[in-house]
């Protein structure tokens, strides 16, 4: 198998518009992806400059790939099964700061730097219009209030989650999938969730049955076991 870099995979150089803390999983599979997509879908044009916010991680091995790296997205949308891949190539550099203090300072003083983007960001509602994620399609909020979608989420996935599984282990159901799928075990699942913990959120009914859908739809992803 060839190494990934930018002379195996192509790579379109960006100005750096966006500091990013943090080089896990998440946030290159979620933030990164979207910024991935705009690039493609409008005239956003900005890569990202990752910063290692720990001493010891993992930005040596980002680099040796140019920033490159594939999102793989397997589950349902829509019902319809999604087994896609996608070469991710917006991040220009990753900076470990505790070796590279300099380098990481003079990130200050790049004038093209707009967004600064880690796992607990604020951003006034002003910033979505250099921001384009919701025209290109892409499930992104710029809201003055985080709580009643941070309530959502707890709510609505987080609830489900730890309601299902005493449940399911006493049926001698093993996973979350078969749980839902289960007669009984799902449609305890459901009303629950749409009878129930739905009332408990002061947010538009439609949008919280349309997110309810997606987690369910998560919860029956075909590709985790």
């Amino acid at each position: 198998m060839r190494e990934l870099n930018s002379k195996t995979a192509p790579k379109t150089v960006r100005p750096e518009r966006i500091i990013q803390f943090g080089e896990g999983n998440f946030l290159r599979a979620f933030v990164d992806w979207i910024i991935s997509n705009m690039n493609e879908r409008s005239d956003f044009n900005g890569s990202v400059v990752v910063v290692q916010p720990i001493e010891k991680g993992m930005v040596d091995v980002l680099n040796r790939q140019d920033g490159l790296y594939h999102v793989n997205l397997q589950g349902l949308e829509n019902g319809q099964v999604v087994n896609s891949y996608r070469l991710i190539d917006v991040i220009s550099r990753a900076l470990n700061p505790y070796s590279h203090f300099d380098e990481y300072m003079k990130l200050a003083e790049q004038p093209e730097i707009r967004f600064v983007v880690s796992n607990t960001t604020e951003a006034p509602e002003s910033v979505a219009q250099e921001f384009p994620a919701a025209e290109c399609g892409l499930n992104v909020r710029f809201v003055p209030d985080e709580e009643p979608y941070h309530r959502r989420k707890v709510t609505l996935l987080n609830g489900p989650h730890t309601l299902l599984s005493p449940v399911a282990y006493l049926s001698g159901v093993d996973i979350v999938r078969e749980a839902c799928q289960d007669p009984d075990v799902g449609r305890y699942i459901y009303k629950v969730m749409f009878d129930e913990l739905i009332e408990t959120i002061d947010l538009p009914r439609e949008e919280l049955r349309t997110f309810a859908d997606s987690v369910m739809e998560r919860f029956t992803n075909p590709f985790v076991d």
